[in-house]
C-alpha cells in the first residue's frame, strides 16, 4: 500500500487531511506527509488506543445495524403488490376459432371469443370480475397491443 494511506506508526489506514501534504491518525495522533515521513507523533498508551478501537467497532456495529434495516425496508418495497394481466386477441386458424388469451405470472387460460361483447378486453374483464372475482384496479396497454389488467389480488388463479 502507498505510505501515504498508511499510518507509519500503527499502520492505520483511518487518518485525516491536517494541511494540504500532511495526514494525522484517528488512532495514534501521528501526522506524517505525503512520503511517509512522521513529522509528529505522542506516545499512545494501549488502552487509549484500545479504547479507541472498541469505539470503532461500536459505530461500525451501529452503521451495520442502519444498513440491515435499510435492506430490510427496500425487500419489503420490492415485494409484489400487483399482479398484471396480460389480454390478447388470437386470430383463428385452420383448427381453432378466434380466441381470447388471458396471461398471468406465467399461467394463462384461452378463451373462445364471444361475439356479443365487441372486444376481446370486454370479454376477459367480464371473465375476471364475474366468474374469477378478480378486482381490477386499472388497464392499460403496451406494445404488442395487448390490454393490461392491474390488479392487487396476487392468489387468484386465472384458470377455473
Amino acid at each position: 500500500m502507498n505510505p501515504r494511506f498508511k499510518c507509519p506508526t500503527c499502520s492505520s489506514v483511518n487518518f485525516t487531511y491536517t494541511g494540504e501534504t500532511e495526514r494525522c491518525c484517528k488512532l495514534c495522533e501521528t501526522k506524517w506527509d505525503d512520503y511517509g515521513n512522521v513529522v509528529y507523533s505522542q506516545p499512545v498508551s494501549r488502552s487509549e488506543t484500545n479504547e479507541d478501537l472498541v469505539n470503532l467497532l461500536d459505530e461500525l456495529a451501529e452503521k451495520k445495524e442502519k444498513l440491515a434495516r435499510s435492506l430490510e425496508t427496500i425487500e419489503k418495497l420490492k415485494m409484489k403488490t400487483h399482479r398484471l394481466i396480460y389480454v390478447k386477441l388470437l386470430a383463428p386458424t385452420v383448427h381453432y376459432g378466434t380466441r381470447v388469451s388471458i396471461k398471468s405470472d406465467g399461467h394463462g387460460v384461452r378463451l373462445p371469443y364471444d361475439y356479443k361483447y365487441n372486444r376481446a378486453e370486454n370479454q376477459a374483464y367480464d371473465h375476471l370480475t364475474q366468474e374469477l372475482g378478480i378486482e381490477i384496479c386499472g388497464v392499460t396497454s403496451d406494445d404488442k397491443h395487448r390490454a393490461i389488467y392491474i390488479t392487487q389480488d396476487l392468489h387468484t388463479p386465472i384458470k377455473k
